[in-house]
């Protein structure tokens, strides 16, 4: 019995993507797409869990990056946290947000979620409206 030898385990892998291959190529055109599609998206979701370190359970969905908050953009005027996002428009979080506790920023035009690092006594004061 012993141990498999690195060509003796590459091989058995090799030829494990050889059976889905194979199967593939017998599927109809359909399926093959399906299978295709399925698994980019299995290899994608995997590789962006362990760049993002998990999901994040509190707001049932994947976070794509922590992001100390000394590393984001603040916009005084409208008490606004703002960090690039690969999509290209900005992850967006609140003052406001940021003292009730969220940690979350939003990105308003893709799925993207960042997670902001900071200390609640760090933060900016709000700005006090008076009542209307």
């Amino acid at each position: 019995g012993g141990r498999r030898t690195a060509s003796q385990r590459s091989s058995r892998r090799d030829s494990g993507a050889l059976d889905v291959v194979t199967e593939l190529i017998s599927a109809s055109p359909a399926r093959r797409r399906r299978a295709v599609v399925s698994e980019a998206s299995d290899k994608h979701t995997s590789k962006a869990q362990q760049r993002m370190g998990g999901e994040d359970h509190d707001h049932g969905g994947m976070v794509y990056e922590d992001v100390a908050i000394a590393d984001m953009s603040y916009d005084a005027d409208n008490e606004l946290y703002q960090y690039q996002c690969p999509c290209g428009d900005l992850f967006e979080i609140t003052l406001e947000e940021l003292h009730d506790g969220e940690t979350i920023a939003h990105c308003p035009s893709c799925t993207l979620k960042v997670r902001v690092l900071y200390e609640k006594a760090d933060l900016p004061a709000l700005t006090e409206y008076p009542d209307e």
